[in-house]
């Protein structure tokens, strides 16, 4: 499956397998049934994918029989390549020993930090070489200034 795609599911139950209601709950987890934040199941079967990985999805009936389906699905192509990941920075200043490095690691738990006297902080990103870019992602924390220029 692919990123944000969408997909419905549905049960098909045979007369061999003498339930009293048709009706099942769905939901999806990691392959050792733990809870998964890969994707999502709504009540009807609609399965939303977010992360790349493997999730089994489950439709139990709710007749009380204990009758439960299950399908494991390998979930790819979530991840957006970045390209200015672990790339060489130049900062305005660095505060709090937050370095330009911290801006591109991949890690949202880290963030570079211009230092606190800093009028009109800045970051340079060198990509390397000339590159297609088609999105760009800030994300931002609490500390976000009120205006902001993305130079290309």
């Amino acid at each position: 499956m692919q990123r944000g795609q969408v997909t419905s599911y549905q049960v098909l139950l045979t007369s061999s397998t003498n339930i009293m209601d048709p009706r099942v709950i769905w939901s999806v987890t990691d392959i050792n049934g733990q809870e998964t934040d890969k994707a999502t199941i709504t009540s009807d079967g609609e399965l939303t994918v977010k992360k790349n990985g493997q999730i089994k999805i489950l439709a139990k009936t709710i007749d009380g029989s204990g009758i439960v389906g299950e399908k494991v699905v390998t979930i790819s192509g979530q991840t957006l390549a970045s390209l200015s990941q672990d790339k060489p920075t130049v900062t305005s200043s660095v505060g709090d020993n937050h370095p330009g490095s911290f801006a591109v690691d991949g890690d949202e738990t880290t963030r570079w930090i211009a230092d606190s006297g800093e009028k009109n902080p800045w970051i340079y990103v060198d990509l390397g070489t000339q590159a297609k870019i088609d999105l760009i992602v800030l994300n931002w924390e609490d500390a976000r200034p009120p205006r902001y220029v993305v130079e290309v």
